[in-house]
């Protein structure tokens, strides 16, 4: 036989079916996303926890295949690990980051911006576009003041 319950709920189930927080915890109980400081303005982040890993998929050109598996194995090489892609694009990204911002206002600076097509057709187009984006990337690593 069950035992009493010591306390009463103050609330119904029906209640809390009805409660949108209560309902929006149980549905979804990952936290908000976490703002990312901004390095330009001395936000540091905070001590990073080992986070679960997020899976990507990039899809690339034969030629950006060939230079990114020559780029890991020279990393490999020079580090002398068994290095992968991950690590590798986890670096840039690190090495990138405390220049968001001077890179956001690099594109945005350079005019405006049409993302091409996907269809084979649009090869060149899609080139020229990236071509664009690596050199307002490059023009803001270059200008921005590092520590």
């Amino acid at each position: 036989m069950p035992k009493p319950l010591a306390t009463v709920p103050t609330i119904s189930a029906v209640a809390r079916l009805l409660d949108a927080a209560a309902v929006s915890g149980a549905v979804d109980p990952r936290p908000a996303p976490e703002r990312v400081p901004n390095p330009e303005k001395g936000e540091v982040p905070r001590a990073r926890r080992r986070a679960h890993p997020v899976k990507r998929e990039v899809v690339l050109t034969e030629h950006t295949a060939e230079v990114l598996d020559v780029l890991v194995e020279r990393l490999r090489a020079a580090t002398r690990t068994r290095l992968s892609a991950s690590h590798m694009l986890r670096a840039m990204i690190t090495a990138v980051e405390p220049a968001l911002s001077a890179v956001e206002v690099e594109v945005a600076s350079s005019g405006p911006w049409r993302l091409p097509a996907n269809g084979e057709q649009h090869d060149a187009d899609r080139a020229e576009f990236e071509r664009r984006m690596a050199d307002a990337i490059l023009a803001a690593l270059h200008k921005r003041h590092w520590p």
